[in-house]
């Protein structure tokens, strides 16, 4: 198993950004943070075996706040433990994604039809922006950041407190699979499938948006398939 290769400038660029939005945060929520951070971006690898105490050195924290972050990245699914002190980051579980994506692709294809309902001119724009910024990009981690905002406006438009609610209880595993999902051979793809959902909501086609936004989230699952 593969030891964590420690970045400390990377790891205290984290812990800057994160304090610089909440001056107050604990030692324990400040290292979840980052470590939840480091997975997502892929800068810790599935497999990789994380050590308390040489994270915690790094980091300039003491075990307990770590030990208390591992631990519950444990019980979210993103950490395996594998003795008194060691733990490494878990793998996808095919079930978990499949599951996960089935209910994001019922509630999100319904949220689109929803959308279409309550659109409003500046919501539109706002879409409309953001196809043209995607369509543009080359970097991953804008694609990323503009993928997620473009489900995040229909979701909030639909105005439906159930799948807003679901949204934001999986946005971590949502920006966890996504680092395996959004890069460079598949946003060309993701670019057409968002813009055709954006023109069927700008005609007004509730039907068209929903079959849209089912297509387009059932070929992530796919994509997951060929990575497995």
């Amino acid at each position: 198993m593969k030891e964590m290769q420690i970045d400390s400038e990377l790891i205290q660029k984290e812990i800057n950004e994160i304090r610089k939005n909440n001056t107050f945060i604990s030692s324990k929520e400040l290292a979840y943070q980052v470590i939840m951070n480091l997975i997502i971006q892929r800068s810790l690898q599935s497999g990789e075996r994380i050590v308390q105490d040489t994270l915690a050195e790094s980091m300039g924290l003491s075990r307990s706040p770590i030990r208390e972050a591992l631990m519950k990245l444990t019980e979210e699914g993103f950490l395996e433990k594998n003795d008194k002190s060691s733990y490494s980051v878990a793998g996808i579980r095919l079930k978990d994604y499949v599951d996960y994506c089935e209910m994001r692709l019922r509630m999100e294809s319904y949220g689109a039809a929803l959308a279409v309902r309550n659109m409003t001119d500046d919501v539109l724009e706002s879409l409309e922006e953001n196809v043209n910024r995607y369509r543009k990009t080359t970097d991953i981690m804008q694609a990323r950041k503009l993928d997620e905002s473009f489900h995040q406006i229909l979701i909030q438009t639909s105005q439906n407190p159930y799948i807003i609610d679901f949204s934001q209880k999986t946005q971590k595993r949502k920006a966890y699979y996504s680092r395996y999902l959004v890069h460079a051979e598949n946003m060309s793809a993701a670019k057409v499938e968002h813009q055709k959902i954006y023109e069927a909501i700008r005609n007004y086609d509730e039907k068209r948006a929903e079959e849209m936004m089912r297509l387009h989230l059932k070929n992530y699952l796919d994509k997951l398939y060929d990575i497995i």
